[in-house]
């Protein structure tokens, strides 16, 4: 386990089709907070950089007159990030403190996510901060009972951003984040016009709260929206949820485990290993702080396959309970064998 370490942060700004992201960006790259941020999107004219092109810096590198460096993804996000970095150690591009990496609209991010949990990228001075899913108050409704992909891009969200509100009736919003919010309960919910959005919902979005200089949990877990589902079993207390997904997509599950007392950090290694090895395609994201034995408190996160570090953080947060939780969001994996494993897990400390 490792303790946090200054990193550039790097977010993935993702949705369907038409959701709006790159209206989101090119609104975001006007802001002033935005200088010294490296943007990475599949076109430059995607987000109408011949309206902002200040000057050509290198064959895929633009800078913007916002003072953002702009650069095409390519095919390999992880040669692209490398060679930002490389560029920007022999400072023939200007430096850069933040990254947005914005990706095509039936784009799956976890593999974008898993890039940062293995070589070369975990390596390298860079951290996953958060991912940003824009969703459609006009379709977004639709596009999920008909597209995983965009199911997919909500369930690992960290913050998701209702798009377009001003095109629709305010009920029709209401119900779409009814929907959200039991879909991906954890991810913080904003609503947004027109694309005007604060730099503060995208840049502040993941774990580390970069108005606090401090790491997040409560407000990354999203604590408040996960109360009020409690049922006890085997001495381990399980809060739990079902998606509201239609029926082609109703293997989506959202649920969150916890229980009280220190645990092995052994023990739910193995269990963890036992669920990735069996139904790793299905996690599609699990995050939460353990009470761990001998340690304290312990922030885990992982997307399907590929796991983050475990960071151990100094002292549990302010008001914090020191009970273990686990917030889960599953495809096609049965909620009862996972509560099952970690009661195995909380009985063995």
């Amino acid at each position: 386990m490792k303790t946090s370490a200054p990193r550039i942060p790097v977010s993935i700004v993702t949705g369907f089709l038409g959701s709006g992201k790159t209206t989101v960006l090119t609104r975001l790259l006007a802001h002033p907070q935005m200088g010294r941020t490296a943007v990475l999107v599949n076109e430059f004219g995607e987000i109408g950089i011949d309206d902002v092109l200040l000057r050509q810096v290198s064959a895929n590198v633009v800078l913007l007159d916002s003072g953002c460096i702009c650069c095409m993804i390519g095919d390999d996000l992880a040669a692209r990030l490398l060679e930002l970095l490389a560029q920007r150690e022999a400072r023939s591009i200007p430096p850069f403190e933040r990254v947005i990496v914005e990706t095509t609209g039936l784009a799956d991010p976890a593999p974008l996510l898993q890039n940062f949990m293995a070589e070369p990228l975990a390596a390298a001075p860079l951290r996953m901060a958060a991912v940003v899913t824009t969703v459609d108050a006009v379709n977004g409704a639709r596009q999920l009972d008909e597209h995983v992909e965009s199911v997919k891009q909500a369930a690992v969200a960290d913050r998701l951003l209702i798009t377009k509100t001003d095109l629709v009736e305010p009920a029709a919003t209401a119900s779409l984040v009814g929907r959200l919010q039991q879909l991906n309960p954890s991810a913080a919910l904003h609503q947004i016009a027109r694309g005007e959005i604060e730099p503060e919902l995208i840049l502040d979005a993941g774990l580390w709260n970069a108005q606090a200089q401090r790491i997040d949990v409560e407000r990354w877990l999203n604590a408040r929206a996960l109360t009020g589902r409690t049922s006890t079993r085997h001495g381990a207390a399980f809060h739990a949820s079902h998606s509201s997904i239609p029926p082609r997509h109703e293997a989506i599950d959202t649920f969150s485990i916890r229980w009280e007392g220190p645990v092995r950090f052994e023990e739910f290694s193995d269990a963890i290993e036992k669920l990735v090895s069996r139904h790793g395609e299905g996690l599609l994201r699990i995050k939460g702080i353990l009470d761990v034995k001998d340690s304290g408190p312990v922030v885990v996160q992982g997307v399907q396959t590929a796991f983050y570090p475990p960071i151990r953080l100094a002292s549990w947060p302010a008001g914090a309970d020191r009970a273990s939780t686990l917030v889960f969001i599953t495809r096609n994996i049965s909620r009862k064998l996972i509560e099952s494993e970690f009661s195995l897990v909380a009985h063995k400390r």
